[in-house]
């Protein structure tokens, strides 16, 4: 028997924002990965809290939601809970590392192709996406450049700017 959680709030950038891309940075480096992420080391790995914990942000034509998922004993409800608002808050106070930064990069851009281009499928959602957002021919060409030009600076900056655990609604399902 497991326990599902959901929480978040409204995110206030769309696709073509201009902060999009650290925020995309900063939400994988969080809570992108189960296994690679800073709630994924701190709430599954370090204290064995969930089975998993994600992070994402939706930014589509309009303005989306960030929230985190995560799921658990029924036991570790309330103290994963609590313990993914304390980890949150610190990563918004002391900010990613440079290491986290670079981990986060080189994973979006090698994992590109494999999202993007690996099947007729993947090829005709980014197809329909540069038109739908008008990202332009060149997106393709430039993605690992545009990932490669954000800074540490904007990433802490974004993180401050639209990651509010205060703000969370929060939904437990299960048992």
């Amino acid at each position: 028997k497991q326990t599902e959680i959901n929480m978040g709030h409204a995110c206030p950038i769309d696709r073509l924002h201009p902060d999009f891309y650290p925020l995309l940075i900063a939400n994988y480096a969080l809570g992108g990965s189960s296994l690679s992420s800073r709630l994924g080391t701190a709430i599954r790995d370090d204290n064995g809290l969930v089975y998993n914990i994600r992070t994402s942000f939706a930014a589509s034509l309009g303005a989306g939601a960030f929230k985190v998922v995560l799921g658990c004993n029924p036991a570790n409800t309330r103290k994963a809970i609590d313990l993914t608002k304390e980890v949150i808050a610190d990563f918004i106070k002391t900010g990613a590392n440079q290491t986290e930064l670079e981990v986060t990069k080189s994973y979006l851009i090698g994992s590109f192709a494999v999202r993007t281009l690996s099947s007729n499928e993947s090829i005709a959602e980014t197809m329909s996406q540069l038109q739908l957002f008008k990202l332009g021919d060149d997106y393709i060409d430039n993605y690992a450049d545009r990932v490669n030009a954000i800074t540490l600076e904007q990433v802490n900056d974004v993180v401050k700017k639209y990651i509010h655990p205060d703000q969370f609604k929060t939904v437990v399902v299960g048992p």
